[in-house]
């Protein structure tokens, strides 16, 4: 089965300051091994490489040049696919904000459940798991015990 990772899986891998790295870390081992799917939109890499290199969200944030090539890793891999948003997303990122009431930066967090639907996407790895739940995915938290 094919699931989104989010943003949060991302930065938690490569913080190393974070007691979730390694179970964030096996998350994105087990894609690269094969031994199971996940998928990313530019929206989460973007974001991953804001918050990873970013002093006030994490304690060891990592250089531009590093940021730079995880994003290259990951936007490269053919072992994570990539998804996009397509001509009917904004349309349906907007349906989902006024049936839930969502505003402020909530709204992109409707993008990418409205990228990944579009695409058969419904799980996705998260600590997000109500926001995301509330737009329709299957959350899974893969750090709760």
């Amino acid at each position: 089965m094919m699931r989104l990772v989010d943003t949060n899986v991302l930065v938690y891998a490569h913080d190393r300051s974070s007691p979730k790295q390694p179970a964030a870390m096996k998350i994105l081992g087990d894609a690269f091994s094969g031994t199971s799917q996940l998928c990313i939109t530019p929206q989460i890499l973007l974001e991953f490489y804001n918050v990873i290199t970013n002093p006030r969200r994490i304690a060891r944030p990592l250089t531009v040049s590093q940021a730079g090539r995880l994003v290259n890793l990951y936007g490269g891999s053919s072992r994570i696919r990539k998804i996009y948003p397509d001509s009917s997303t904004l349309g349906v990122a907007i349906d989902l904000c006024i049936r839930t009431e969502t505003k402020g930066a909530d709204v992109f967090d409707a993008y990418l459940v409205a990228t990944a639907l579009g695409q058969g996407v419904t799980e996705v790895y998260t600590e997000n798991t109500v926001d995301m739940a509330r737009f329709g995915m299957t959350a899974v938290d893969p750090f709760s015990s």
